[in-house]
């Protein structure tokens, strides 16, 4: 990884250009961190890289896809798709603008809510690094992954804070699924 100047003033801040060289590397899925130390304070940068065709996975089954208000968890909007010429495609039409998360994830049990225990889940741009994005326009195939997640050793214990608490809602106005050509 080299980290290089791009637009930057007598103190150093500014723009910087990140570039990583992924030739040798085994397909696959490879994080890293940038640490930037000022006078003010210190920073991480989480990187994501991808070698070869990582996006392309398995059918997971049918797929709500969700627009998450970040603070309430409130799914606003929605789609659907099914695996399809080996991806699942979708888009998202006339959504309401704002700043989201989108989460996607099956909906085994038909309970309305998705990325429950044993369904599929998956966040953009990835579970453990969801971020916000801002909508202004159609959102159409943004790639994430959707996948299982097996939880072993692990025991859950219910309070009465967390009693009735669900999974993300999905989106009531999914409507029917839209096949992309």
């Amino acid at each position: 990884m080299l980290v290089t100047p791009a637009d930057v003033d007598g103190n150093d801040l500014g723009t910087y250009d990140v570039t990583v060289n992924r030739s040798g590397l085994a397909d696959g899925v490879y994080t890293a961190e940038i640490s930037i130390t000022s006078s003010v304070n210190s920073l991480i940068v989480q990187l994501i890289m991808t070698v070869g065709n990582t996006a392309a996975g398995g059918n997971v089954g049918h797929l709500y896809i969700s627009l998450v208000e970040p603070d309430s968890s409130t799914t606003v909007f929605g789609a659907q798709a099914d695996f399809s010429a080996g991806g699942y495609l979708w888009q998202m039409t006339n959504a309401p603008a704002g700043n989201f998360l989108i989460v996607a994830g099956t909906d085994t049990d038909n309970d309305g809510f998705i990325c429950d225990g044993g369904e599929a889940c998956g966040e953009y741009i990835t579970r453990d690094q969801p971020i916000i994005i801002s909508v202004d326009q159609d959102l159409t195939m943004l790639d994430f992954p959707v996948n299982y997640e097996a939880q072993v050793g692990t025991l859950s214990v219910t309070t009465e804070a967390t009693a009735g608490k669900r999974g993300i809602r999905r989106a009531p106005d999914a409507g029917p699924k839209k096949q992309i050509e």
